[in-house]
């Protein structure tokens, strides 16, 4: 739908001077590439991951892009689309995505949502608990999440 603008996109347009890829520079930036093909934005993924679910954890490219099993709900798209909205904002300021810099920031995130699931009689899509047990094998993004 063009919700978000990529480098060949806004180039055709003639909003921007070249299609070629924010962070890579190698190859045009269409959003499969941003989000999935560029060496760059394609480490970074694998970085979190691999730190957040485990080494062991195996995902398609369609899995990252669309859903994970084709399930909306599933507390792994949680993870999925708040790295592809990371990766887009460091494009929009033109800086590499950084593992230690998603952390802090999805530590924060993950703050908010376990204030939202204990004080709020709303039902959420994910619960703080669904995503605290998806998230089980790295114990650093509940290190500071202090007890409310």
């Amino acid at each position: 739908h063009r919700i978000l603008a990529s480098n060949v996109l806004l180039f055709r347009m003639g909003y921007c001077d070249s299609p070629l890829c924010t962070f890579c520079k190698a190859q045009d930036e269409s959003l499969v590439h941003l989000f999935w093909d560029c060496p760059i934005t394609s480490k970074f993924i694998s970085d979190c991951i691999s730190a957040i679910l485990g080494s062991h954890f195996t995902f398609s490219r369609n899995d990252f892009l669309f859903c994970f099993n084709f399930n909306i709900k599933h507390p792994y798209n949680y993870l999925f689309f708040y790295i592809k909205y990371f990766i887009y904002q460091n494009r929009l300021e033109e800086s590499h995505p950084t593992f230690e810099e998603f952390l802090y920031k999805f530590k924060f995130i993950l703050k908010v949502e376990k204030h939202i699931s204990y004080n709020s009689n709303l039902r959420n899509i994910i619960t703080f608990s669904d995503l605290q047990l998806a998230f089980k094998n790295c114990p650093r993004l509940f290190s500071h999440v202090d007890p409310l």
